[in-house]
């Protein structure tokens, strides 16, 4: 049966202007849209307006005209990303899912459905997902945070590598920073898959380690008791190292084992895809501007502004500018890349803006 469309579930707390951000992005850039769906959560009242005052736009304003074109939204309040596991009940029929945080930004044109990269996944059960984060622009050299790490290499060695799609094995290249994240936002899953993960593990934010963590275990016929040990000595050496040397910490030991146990066939889960797959480029980032994580807001404050400020001028009507993402380069995932923070620029909102792009659409 034909592929009409890949849902999407949205993920949000006090960043309408990043979701509005986000939602020009996808109107502009991406096709092959199923469902929508943006579970919400909000800390104060004002945000809660914030939020109000964005949906009435896309559901009214011009200037969402054409994604109004492209997909059917549904909206879900909750108190708790757990609670999100309500939201999938309103997901459509597609087979495929596209998780995303608010603060996504999609820079490239993507077909979620006739791009290579996503019918190869569709047609190959071989692979675990889809990661259009990814791409050979995304870590060409080795990210500055990881520069002391002793293996970490910037990007795997392809299996197969054409203009538009990239193929590697994730178990085998487990020190490859980002390349190894076999779940998270802004890639496609196999609905069935995505659910299942999210009803054992229960948090959109945090399964994406926990995922990590046990297809790394279970990808090899080795028993529970043996990963373990790996891992206590993993810790030991990566805190010695990083005392004595300040070398970066890298489960080194895992890592090591992973590239052995994947050369040898029988040790291998077949009931594990082991390929993953990204598009030749990466077509969305996440700049993170506000970042939530403390040890990013340390490290850039610069970089961070005030929930509170950007939603006060959404209210006052101002959003960041699509136009002033022309020209982005991404050259590292990490979302903490300051040098990204010269591309959102504040500009009047204008209900009306998508009349001659709805003409074309």
């Amino acid at each position: 049966m034909a592929i009409q469309g890949v849902d999407l579930i949205i993920y949000t707390k006090d960043r309408p202007m990043q979701l509005h951000l986000l939602l020009e992005s996808l109107q502009q850039y991406v096709t092959g849209i199923g469902k929508t769906v943006i579970t919400m959560q909000f800390s104060a009242p004002e945000y809660e307006q914030g939020y109000r005052l964005l949906q009435e736009r896309l559901e009214r304003d011009e200037a969402f005209a054409v994604l109004r074109q492209k997909t059917v939204f549904a909206f879900h309040k909750r108190d708790s990303l757990e609670e999100s596991i309500e939201a999938l009940s309103l997901l459509g029929d597609s087979e495929y899912i596209v998780p995303l945080s608010d603060d996504a930004v999609f820079y490239r044109n993507y077909d979620l459905v006739n791009a290579e990269a996503s019918q190869y996944f569709f047609t190959h059960p071989n692979v675990l997902s889809c990661s259009i984060r990814l791409g050979k622009n995304i870590n060409p050299t080795v990210p500055e945070l990881h520069k002391k790490a002793l293996f970490e290499r910037p990007q795997p060695g392809f299996a197969i590598e054409t203009d538009n799609m990239l193929v590697w094995y994730w178990p085998a290249f487990l020190n490859t920073f980002d390349w190894r994240n076999t779940a998270g936002m802004c890639i496609i899953f196999r609905k069935r898959d995505y659910v299942a993960w999210f009803r054992k593990f229960r948090n959109p934010v945090w399964m994406e380690g926990e995922i990590k963590e046990e297809l790394e275990r279970v990808v090899f016929r080795m028993p529970r008791f043996f990963w373990r040990v790996v891992l206590f000595f993993d810790k030991v050496q990566q805190k010695l190292l990083n005392m004595l040397f300040g070398v970066y910490r890298q489960d080194i030991l895992r890592q090591f084992f992973a590239k052995l146990l994947f050369r040898v066939p029988f040790m291998i889960n077949r009931n594990i895809p082991t390929e993953m797959l990204a598009p030749a480029e990466s077509v969305v980032f996440i700049p993170d501007i506000n970042s939530t994580l403390p040890e990013i807001v340390r490290r850039n404050k610069e970089h961070t502004m005030p929930f509170e400020q950007l939603n006060r001028q959404y209210l006052e009507g101002l959003k960041i500018s699509m136009k002033g993402m022309k020209g982005v380069r991404v050259e590292f995932s990490a979302p903490w890349d300051p040098s990204l923070k010269k591309y959102f620029q504040l500009e009047e909102y204008q209900k009306d803006a998508g009349r001659q792009e709805r003409l074309a659409f």
